[in-house]
């Protein structure tokens, strides 16, 4: 438990625990809480916010300073007060294992978003609830952002891997073995993008839909 004197009440939870039927074992998330929390029993809107490749539910709060960062931004009217929430996802891409031994994305909707919102005072509206995350987190918060985006009112990608066709190929025979198999288990043993993991055919799929259906986002390099 980390608090900040001097600017607000907030309070971070690191590696908090959960147990996961899909993965079949347990999955840590850090969250944030904002001032007031403690003290009111008012629901508040929802920031999932997602760590990028070899990182983990900690890297936001050890290097990002996010709890200075939002404690400022929501005292300067910058943002209202929130709960971010903070998953680990390992190297899993945010999405379900081409191998099929890691659900990630089937566990984010049916089990990670179900116990943070009976656990802790999140609402629960399309509205309410933005993800966000930085490269291999700037494509998950896209991937799951866009494939449900019934869920989501705002997505956020900083430095994402957006086109990981291309990055694919520019790897070409680069990769060392351990690295060349995490990958096709995630991916496929010809490390094809499938449509539905690809963010440029979400990108264009999701354009298709009626305005009122889209959710706004944003990709920032």
């Amino acid at each position: 438990c980390i608090n900040f004197a001097g600017i607000a009440q907030s309070t971070v939870h690191e590696s908090v625990k959960f147990q996961s039927k899909k993965l079949g074992k347990e999955v840590s998330y850090s969250i944030y809480l904002p001032d007031g929390y403690a003290t009111s029993d008012r629901h508040y809107p929802v920031l999932y916010l997602l760590h990028g490749y070899t990182d983990d539910e900690t890297m936001w709060i050890q290097t990002g300073q996010m709890q200075e960062i939002t404690d400022r931004a929501i005292k300067s009217d910058q943002a209202v007060p929130m709960i971010v929430v903070m998953p680990n996802a390992w190297d899993t891409w945010y999405i379900n294992q081409y191998d099929g031994k890691a659900p990630y994305e089937d566990m984010f909707f049916e089990e990670l978003i179900p116990y943070i919102e009976k656990t802790y005072r999140a609402r629960s509206n399309k509205e309410f609830r933005a993800i966000a995350g930085l490269s291999m987190g700037g494509y998950g918060a896209l991937k799951v952002g866009l494939t449900h985006p019934e869920q989501y009112g705002t997505i956020a990608s900083f430095s994402g891997a957006v086109d990981l066709g291309k990055m694919f190929q520019s790897m070409g025979d680069s990769l060392d073995p351990k690295s060349l198999a995490e990958y096709q288990g995630i991916f496929g043993t010809e490390m094809q993008l499938l449509p539905e993991d690809d963010i440029l055919h979400l990108t264009r799929e999701h354009a298709r839909l009626p305005k009122e259906q889209q959710c706004r986002f944003f990709i920032i390099f």
